[in-house]
């Protein structure tokens, strides 16, 4: 049970219990438990009618740190459906076990559990997503002068088959014209300039 306190005084007692002798008048009851928030509350206490109290206890929140690399990740806890927000992100949960998953365009979802004790802050190391990354595999009669992103990344040569990370690219063979890409997670596509 919780320690009672009255008037800042401790009784010596704890929930549940009965304290008869209380004077008249107001007084101020608090409860406090290990773990657990401070409730106090004031009360008239009068001869001919007794009071009663009921205090119910929270336990006391603890706080989440996480980071992410790239940041921008979308953070979801437990069973959410929906993201409760994106990295970094902080936030008080509950004590106890949580599970967390976080979620960025191109990149593997990152799951894990994690537990976390009431009051405790927990600082979640940067989390290091996997980037995901396809195959583009240009077919050119020639050698020549590739530029990739408007030129982000240069190649001269036979260009063959090219790593790029997942999502839309602009590839542009020098004196051929450009040509839309959108690579996928460990797909290859053709591109032909023949």
């Amino acid at each position: 049970g919780a320690s009672i306190f009255i008037d800042g005084r401790s009784t010596q007692a704890t929930t549940p219990v009965v304290i008869d002798s209380l004077a008249v008048g107001e007084r101020r009851v608090e409860l406090r438990l290990v773990d657990h928030d401070t409730r106090q509350r004031i009360i008239a206490i009068n001869l001919d009618d007794p009071s009663r109290l009921h205090l119910d206890l929270t336990q006391t929140a603890a706080i989440v740190l996480l980071v992410s690399n790239p940041t921008g990740a979308q953070v979801f806890i437990d069973d959410s459906d929906a993201p409760v927000g994106t990295t970094p992100y902080e936030s008080a949960l509950p004590p106890g076990e949580h599970r967390l998953r976080l979620v960025y365009a191109g990149y593997d979802e990152h799951e894990t559990r994690f537990a976390i004790e009431p009051g405790e802050t927990l600082r979640v190391a940067p989390i290091g997503l996997t980037q995901q990354f396809g195959w583009v595999k240009v077919i050119s009669p020639k050698s020549g002068h590739l530029s990739i992103d408007d030129g982000a990344r240069e190649v001269d040569g036979f260009f063959g088959t090219i790593q790029l990370p997942v999502g839309k690219h602009r590839l542009e063979i020098r004196g051929r014209g450009a040509k839309e890409a959108v690579v996928v997670n460990g797909d290859t596509l053709k591109l032909d300039w023949r």
